[in-house]
């Protein structure tokens, strides 16, 4: 009996030392490189799960083309009087596995984890026009040391492009390295 209530008694201070606190999303700031260029990205916390990004970069040119072997293809330009092309980009994030990540004792700086996203995109470009992309994706974000990032996303995208009108639904995948400046 003197055990049981022995046990009884330590079991809150075991709980409590089994509850991290799980830091809440922060505002930063990041310059990131990526296939498509070099961007900077700022994140805004709306709530402990909720990221709203907002970006500005230039980098590969997107178009799309018509190809007589498998039809309509998009890709990147890098011929040299057409392959630069300013971006913005806008994004919604739902982070979803913060809690899982701190019970694992993972690392959760700098807003990492897995997450479900919406991105609108836009491309601005001399020869083929403004191109808007928007897609839905699933993604995840890992630290590479105190302030390095490592993101990885695949998923569904809309290319539009506003100036031939030309449209297609295609799967996405990319990648970035990023430098957390705050």
């Amino acid at each position: 009996m003197k055990r049981k209530y022995f046990l009884l008694c330590l079991f809150p201070f075991f709980a409590i030392a089994q509850t991290q606190e799980i830091e809440p999303l922060k505002q930063q700031l990041q310059v990131g490189l990526s296939f498509q260029g070099l961007d900077i990205t700022y994140q805004q916390p709306v709530s402990n799960r909720f990221l709203l990004t907002a970006g500005l970069g230039g980098g590969l040119m997107n178009h799309l083309t018509d190809n007589p072997y498998d039809g309509e293809t998009i890709g990147v330009s890098m011929k040299s009087d057409r392959w630069f092309s300013p971006f913005t980009r806008l994004s919604a994030r739902y982070i979803y596995n913060r809690a899982k990540r701190v019970k694992r004792e993972s690392s959760i700086i700098n807003n990492v984890g897995n997450y479900i996203a919406f991105q609108n995109k836009f491309s601005f470009g001399g020869t083929y026009g403004t191109v808007m992309i928007n897609e839905f994706h699933w993604g995840i974000q890992l630290p590479l040391g105190k302030d390095m990032l490592f993101e990885t996303h695949i998923g569904l995208g809309k290319y539009d492009n506003l100036k031939t009108k030309a449209k297609k639904v295609f799967p996405t995948i990319g990648f970035e390295f990023s430098y957390v400046i705050f």
